[in-house]
């Protein structure tokens, strides 16, 4: 009975440990180290087909967010409807939202997911553009600056509105 104790304990402390480990590596996976990152400079169209630069978001006072994301990718959805079901939490944020996808793709992905808050913006843009432009890994990308446009956090994967927005809540690091 007792080796039987013993060994269940041991078995106990040693899944502990490893599930441990992999919680810490997967969250260091996630996230980017934002030192190498750069306020990005992307050429973009708006939903209305107006030519921008992401650039001209700099001069915004408020902190930044950059969603990278395609339509199709299901990761990408979950985490713009639980953005757009947690809109309040950026009220005072500008959240820009960018995308290889199409046009037309585009304008029907925004209806279906009803992202009508004026913190949110949509923008249309090459995939080409945003490799140039930004170390891109994967769909979603997430890049938080602070209203100096200094990054704050970078996720790589999909990202939930309350750790966003607790990150834009610590920017004055």
């Amino acid at each position: 009975m007792k080796r039987a104790l013993a060994i269940t304990t041991i078995l106990f402390i040693f899944l502990s440990t490893v599930g441990f480990g992999i919680y810490i590596y997967s969250k260091k996976k996630m996230t980017k180290k934002v030192e190498s990152i750069s306020f990005p400079n992307i050429d973009a169209l708006t939903l209305e087909g107006k030519n921008v630069s992401t650039i001209i978001f700099s001069e915004f006072t408020s902190a930044k967010v950059f969603v990278f994301f395609d339509p199709d990718c299901e990761h990408c959805t979950f985490q713009i409807e639980d953005m757009v079901r947690n809109k309040a939490l950026f009220n005072n944020f500008k959240v820009i939202f960018l995308s290889p996808a199409s046009h037309k793709k585009l304008e029907q992905f925004v209806q279906q997911m009803n992202i009508n808050s004026t913190s949110f913006i949509v923008l249309s843009t090459t995939f080409e553009e945003i490799l140039k432009k930004i170390e891109f890994k994967v769909f979603p990308s997430t890049y938080i600056f602070n209203e100096t446009n200094k990054p704050i956090k970078a996720f790589i994967g999909e990202c939930s509105s309350q750790i966003i927005r607790k990150e834009i809540g610590y920017e004055k690091r």
